[in-house]
């Protein structure tokens, strides 16, 4: 596990969410962690994100594709939500984010 310290997480970001097509009104939860496998991945998002997604954020964003895949999984798996699990990727600035929301 590695954390990404260099200050440009999400530094050009929102501009791009705002001339986005993602609704409106979401509070992100940023996971500046990452992982070398999915069960690693899977046990971090059952231990932190997946409790903060729906009561305090109801939004996620990560440059790691396993923390994504595994908080759909989990979502999808335990239906704690009604309402639809989305996903987004988009690159800029040279990464990769990928971004999860609940769509009531």
């Amino acid at each position: 596990m590695y954390y990404d310290d260099d200050g440009s997480y999400l530094e050009a970001l929102p501009d791009k969410l705002k001339n986005s097509k993602l609704p409106k009104g979401i509070t992100w939860f940023e996971d500046h962690v990452h992982f070398d496998t999915l069960r690693e991945a899977s046990e971090w998002v059952l231990s932190d994100s997946y409790n903060k997604i729906g009561h305090d954020y109801n939004g996620y964003i990560s440059t790691d594709p396993k923390l994504v895949h595994a908080l759909v999984y989990e979502l999808v798996r335990h239906r704690r939500y009604e309402g639809k699990v989305r996903v987004w990727n988009c690159g800029l600035n040279g990464k990769y984010y990928h971004l999860l929301w609940i769509e009531q």
